[in-house]
């Protein structure tokens, strides 16, 4: 049985013919097998075009790749209610989803709404002792497009300065602030923004 086909093909796609299948791939993914009748007039339009193409097939990946993507960062604190309150005033952060009850969960998320931290207290697992932790070893990296002026407002909000402010050798400013509970926070400047 056939499918009818879609009258454009998205951008970057390329089709061919083989063995009664319309192949659709683009340079790194097989998209689409649909059959199509041998000896039919979109098969014989395609003949010419795919006998051609397959000799570029080999060109292109075919293997299909699988993507992740990042949707939160969780860790175990003693107050979460407090902790929450802090990164939403002071960082700018919404609450996404909070459960009022043990273990007192909170999603938050940054202003592109795409990636959340999760805070919860969760009372029969040990807390890191975070300000323990080399700023190196562990840190949340935020875009500042100040890093002096947000520095000296996380300061004034609890927070506590760990070093100076530095720049790499790519040019990018940085800067580490512990929040009010130890948790080392990078606020970056980035020469050329990375997202």
């Amino acid at each position: 049985m056939s499918r009818a086909l879609p009258a454009v093909w998205p951008a970057g796609l390329f089709s061919f013919p083989c063995q009664g299948l319309l192949h659709v791939v683009s340079c790194k993914t097989v998209v689409v097998l649909q059959p199509v009748p041998c000896g039919s007039i979109l098969w014989r339009r395609w003949w010419w075009f795919g006998r051609h193409l397959r000799l570029l097939a080999p060109r292109f990946s075919l293997e299909r790749t699988h993507t992740v993507k990042i949707e939160h960062l969780a860790w175990n604190v003693e107050d979460p209610i407090s902790v929450a309150r802090w990164y939403v005033e002071n960082l700018g952060f919404s609450i996404k989803r909070k459960i009022d009850a043990p273990p007192w969960i909170h999603f938050l998320a940054d202003d592109s709404g795409k990636v959340m931290l999760e805070l919860y207290g969760n009372t029969s697992i040990d807390v890191h002792g975070f300000g323990e932790i080399a700023a190196m070893a562990l840190h949340l990296a935020l875009v500042s497009a100040d890093i002096e002026a947000d520095m000296a407002r996380l300061v004034a909000a609890g927070g506590t300065q760990d070093g100076e402010i530095s720049t790499n050798d790519s040019g990018d400013r940085l800067g580490m602030v512990r929040d009010p509970w130890g948790f080392c926070l990078q606020l970056v400047q980035r020469t050329e923004p990375m997202i």
